[in-house]
């Protein structure tokens, strides 16, 4: 075409970078944005290059905010810092550098604490890695495979005719060809949680494996001791996923233990009647002193903060104990 060249070229597709980006970056990202994403990212070799340029033009021009906390408040903005890696870099959907992902030792993943990462895995499948957590992904002929060393993930798994797909967490191991997979692992306690799609979960226990085939919409956790399915609310459950958690009811010491994870400044309740007092509401991650705060809105709870840490103690005129 007359008056095109490699420069045109090269523009458009930065335009069309920056578009998917933004798209990506959206709270209302469908799976068809997501299928539509993988197929323009291996439609040409120079796509992800690009999309990894803007990404990181992105990232590097807006800082996210953070927003205070409320008790029952949902808030407009993510409070964790989060990076986008849905473009892994050209290597990573040239036909040549596929071969080699499937040789290659297992793809490692981190998240520090207070931090959030969006992934395409080579396969196309998609995780969004939760704060201080740890994976590895590698794919062979036969099988894709993913290890949750700690913490959570959200997974989308491409659908594949000819490969399954297997996520081992702690003392579960989840077959899959497509689905939607909540996951976490804490050294205690696996959970798996179906979304949707299908999924079969084979279990280790000192009496001999397990099989359960999961519905959608049902967990299994697992310890050293028991093995429980339930049904859990998944609004609340996948609140994560958009920098915020949900207590139902939960106990300050349970409150405390989650947003933990978010934050290197710590939650402290020593107190046992402090520590089993009742709270429910949305809260942002993050920000600790936030939700101290607030805590002492409604409870009589009185906090200290030394280095690194909020203790939260009984306010003993406010409870009528003193």
């Amino acid at each position: 075409m007359a008056g095109y060249d490699d420069t045109d070229r090269s523009e458009t597709i930065k335009d069309e970078a920056a578009l998917w980006v933004a798209r990506l970056r959206g709270g209302d990202c469908t799976l068809e944005d997501e299928r539509d994403f993988r197929a323009w990212l291996t439609a040409d070799a120079s796509h992800a290059a690009a999309f990894e340029a803007m990404q990181t033009t992105w990232e590097a021009a807006a800082a996210l905010p953070r927003d205070p906390v409320r008790l029952g408040y949902k808030p407009p903005h993510r409070p964790v810092r989060r990076e986008l890696l849905w473009g892994i870099g050209a290597t990573a959907v040239t036909g040549v550098a596929f071969a080699s992902w499937q040789a290659a030792a297992a793809k490692v993943y981190e998240t520090r604490i207070g931090e959030q990462k969006h992934i395409t895995l080579s396969d196309g499948s998609l995780m969004f890695l939760d704060t201080d957590s740890r994976a590895a992904f590698s794919q062979q002929d036969g099988l894709r495979q993913l290890r949750l060393d700690r913490g959570r993930a959200g997974l989308r798994v491409a659908p594949e005719k000819k490969r399954l797909f297997r996520v081992e967490a702690g003392r579960q191991i989840v077959i899959t060809d497509h689905s939607r997979l909540d996951i976490s692992e804490n050294g205690q306690t696996s959970s798996v949680v179906l979304i949707e799609g299908q999924a079969r979960v084979e279990v280790s226990r000192p009496q001999g494996p397990q099989t359960h085939n999961l519905r959608s919409g049902e967990r299994l956790r697992v310890s050293e001791t028991a093995v429980h399915l339930d049904r859990p609310n998944l609004v609340a459950l996948q609140a994560w996923q958009h920098g915020q958690v949900v207590f139902e009811n939960d106990t300050l010491k349970q409150a405390a233990a989650a947003l933990n994870r978010y934050s290197d400044t710590k939650l402290v309740v020593e107190d046992p009647m402090v520590a089993s007092w009742k709270i429910s509401g949305v809260f942002s991650v993050g920000d600790n002193f936030a939700f101290a705060k607030a805590v002492s809105k409604v409870l009589p709870v009185d906090t200290i903060q030394t280095s690194g840490h909020i203790l939260m103690i009984q306010d003993r005129k406010r409870s009528n104990l003193g």
